[in-house]
């Protein structure tokens, strides 16, 4: 069993407990039927994150301990952490680039349009003086 799952499974043999510990009277039916319940869709919830970390291991070839042992070792090595966050921000900054880029494009496009209409405005002054 997988340390993802541990917990679920703890939790589900404690509710399978607190169901051995009811009574059968007509007023606790109700929540043996409730626990019943939540026991099934505990199981199916472990279950399916047991297949989705299988299946995660199958994409990233993991099926040997060693390859996980040296997937564990990469997240705690200084150089890959250092070299991802500098991706990282790397993408960030021309993200922010091209952000600023575009309001500088339309600021640019407003004050062209401003400088166009002040040249407008003096051709104008000067054709009335003629």
């Amino acid at each position: 069993m997988t340390q993802t799952a541990q917990p679920l499974q703890i939790h589900l043999k404690e509710m399978v407990d607190e169901l051995g510990e009811l009574a059968t009277d007509s007023s606790t039916v109700v929540v043996e039927d409730e626990l019943r319940a939540k026991i099934k869709a505990m199981r199916s919830s472990i279950k399916r994150i047991e297949s989705n970390i299988k299946k995660k291991m199958e994409e990233l070839h993991l099926s040997d301990w060693m390859s996980h042992k040296e997937l564990d070792r990469l997240k705690t090595d200084k150089w890959v952490n250092l070299q991802l966050n500098i991706c990282i921000v790397r993408d960030q900054i021309l993200i922010k680039l091209r952000a600023q880029k575009f309001e500088l494009a339309g600021l640019d496009h407003a004050d062209t349009g401003h400088e166009l209409d002040h040249q407008v405005k003096e051709h104008v002054e000067k054709a009335m003086k003629s």
